[in-house]
C-alpha cells in the first residue's frame, strides 16, 4: 500500500517509512544497548506503522513502528509490572533489518 500525503505548507517534510508491516527487524535502541541487542535481542516483526505529528515548536512528523519479538527479552529486562517485554513501539532509528 502506498500512502500519499499533502500538506498546506510546502516546507513541511513528511518522512517515508523505512519498514512496513511484516518486515523482520532487530531492536537496537542506543549505544548502551547496541552490543547487548546484537547478541541477545531476538528478531521481531513489524505489526504496525503510525505517522505522528508533533507540535512542539515547528510542526514535525515522526514514524512509530510497533514490533513484536519472536521470544520475550531476557528475564533481566522486564516491564514495570514484571511482565517480560514482548512488544515495543519505537522509532526507525532504533531498528535495523534482521539478517540471518
Amino acid at each position: 500500500m502506498v500512502l500519499q500525503l499533502k500538506t498546506l505548507d510546502k516546507d513541511v517534510r513528511i518522512p517515508i517509512p523505512e519498514y512496513t508491516i511484516g518486515d523482520r527487524v532487530r531492536y537496537i535502541s542506543d549505544e548502551t544497548l547496541r552490543e547487548w541487542a546484537k547478541e541477545e535481542s531476538s528478531p521481531a516483526t513489524v505489526v504496525g506503522v503510525k505517522l505522528r505529528m508533533f507540535r512542539q515548536g515547528p510542526d514535525s512528523w515522526g514514524i512509530v513502528y510497533f514490533i513484536v519479538f519472536d521470544t520475550p527479552w531476557p528475564v533481566i529486562e522486564r516491564t514495570l509490572s514484571g511482565a517480560p517485554i514482548r512488544e515495543l513501539s519505537v522509532y526507525g532509528n532504533s531498528l535495523e533489518l534482521w539478517r540471518e
